[in-house]
């Protein structure tokens, strides 16, 4: 097992923020030092930097239009969602494993409700530029939209497995039509 872990380990590359130089976690080239702690920090790493996180590509407020805009950020939520999802079974199945993996996330300022809250700073800010309307209930929004992503991503998933093709663009226009006619 630890030789599987050390191989896995040696593999993970994470591309710096400040930097195009990759840092890479080299554990077979050390003594038995990688932890599964390290293991997934390293992890956390490369999904932050390789996939878009959740809430896609953050749009400027006040660019484009609002409804444009969650359609672009349903787009990047649909398809991390159908790409995590292979990930998440196993961590639900564990609860260790899932604790080590939120403390992990958490570290890195990820976690499932950061997707949710960068939506809703995304429609507060187009709410002070009296693009959505002042009285509208932007948490609840965001939550709506993220959730409807997770959960298209999941039946796609759960109809046509791993390699189930991708949702298709027009479901984020429709996500975003209907959200933007209660904003």
């Amino acid at each position: 097992m630890a030789l599987v872990i050390d191989r896995a380990a040696s593999a993970l590359t994470v591309v710096g923020p400040e930097s195009r130089e990759p840092m890479v976690l080299r554990t077979a080239s050390e003594p038995w030092m990688a932890t599964r702690d390290r293991i997934l920090d390293a992890a956390a790493e490369i999904m932050r930097h390789r996939m878009p996180g959740p809430e896609g590509a953050r749009p400027e407020p006040g660019e484009s239009t609002v409804e444009a805009n969650l359609a672009a950020i349903a787009r990047g939520a649909l398809s991390f969602y159908q790409q995590s999802l292979p990930l998440l079974g196993g961590l639900l199945a564990q609860p260790k494993r899932m604790a080590t993996h939120r403390d992990s996330m958490s570290k890195h300022g990820a976690g499932p409700g950061q997707a949710i809250a960068g939506i809703a700073a995304y429609l507060r800010a187009e709410q002070g530029l009296g693009r959505v309307e002042a009285d509208a209930d932007v948490d609840t929004a965001a939550a709506l939209l993220d959730g409807a992503c997770f959960h298209q991503a999941f039946l796609r998933f759960y109809d046509e497995g791993p390699d189930a093709t991708p949702v298709p663009p027009e479901l984020a226009a429709r996500l975003a039509r209907t959200l933007v006619g209660r904003l």
